[in-house]
């Protein structure tokens, strides 16, 4: 069994696609963001 064939591997990277998708549609507002938020944004994107 290859490392991509495990359920838990294949949940995972669902999971990390599906948070990058939302990180990269909320950054098109990032220009509209006080400073805190844009600190969250960066924090977020570092996690």
């Amino acid at each position: 069994m290859g490392f991509f064939d495990s359920e838990i591997v294949q949940q995972e990277a669902k999971q990390l696609f599906e948070d990058y998708q939302s990180l990269i549609q909320l950054g098109g507002s990032y220009g509209k963001f006080d400073r805190d938020g844009k600190v969250l944004y960066i924090e977020r994107m570092e996690e």
